[in-house]
């Protein structure tokens, strides 16, 4: 699957995005004031019950389409497994806001070999 993601439990990582429309060009994302990245072991979790959940409105290029998360290691100190991911961007100054999801697929979360 494209965009998957593979960390090591308790490991950082910065984790770049190039959001494109269908014919591969960059859209330019000053206009949207938040950026979700948020990761979930059921799709049928509530988003309160998200073992990821990260918001913030800043990206290394918006002109470009250009984001990044960075996840610490609080962040991915979660059980080892597969979770599904995504990413929502949302203007919140159009009535009603506008969303979309650019990213859907798999975070997994793998053994380290060192713990404790």
């Amino acid at each position: 699957m494209v965009n998957e993601i593979t960390i090591f439990q308790g490991d950082t990582k910065s984790i770049t995005i190039t959001i494109t429309n269908d014919d591969g060009d960059a859209i330019d994302l000053t206009s949207y004031d938040t950026i979700t990245f948020m990761a979930k072991s059921e799709l049928s979790l509530l988003d309160n019950e998200a073992e990821i959940d990260k918001a913030g409105s800043s990206g290394v290029d918006p002109t470009l389409g250009v984001i990044t998360v960075d996840l610490t290691s609080t962040d991915t100190d979660i059980e080892i497994r597969d979770y599904f991911y995504g990413v929502e961007i949302r203007n919140t100054n159009t009535t009603p806001d506008t969303v979309h999801t650019v990213v859907r697929s798999t975070l997994t979360i793998k053994a380290d070999v060192r713990s404790g």
